[in-house]
């Protein structure tokens, strides 16, 4: 129910969203044990590997929202977008 509250609220006012629980979903549906290999030995935090690979699918989505936003959009008269499909963790 929050992610999808956050998301609403993104839309609404027109601001760019990365989600890193979508990032984390994206992980486990892509193999068994990916999610876990991103995961601390708790089980239940995020690990150093997580945190790499969850800055880079960051930076990526930051990268192609400056090269593709208006304008406009960058000097702050309107706002982005929700982002698209976050990176996959496959080249980590």
């Amino acid at each position: 129910r929050y992610v999808g509250l956050v998301a609403s609220v993104a839309t609404s006012a027109k601001a760019p969203l990365f989600s890193r629980y979508r990032l984390m979903k994206r992980w486990s549906d892509l193999a068994p044990g990916l999610l876990t290999a991103m995961l601390a030995k708790d089980g239940f935090h995020m690990g150093d590997r997580g945190y790499d690979c969850l800055a880079a699918a960051l930076g990526q989505e930051i990268t192609t929202y400056l090269r593709t936003a208006s304008p406009a959009a960058l000097s702050g008269a309107t706002r982005g977008r929700t982002t698209p499909d976050m990176v996959t963790a496959r080249r980590f």
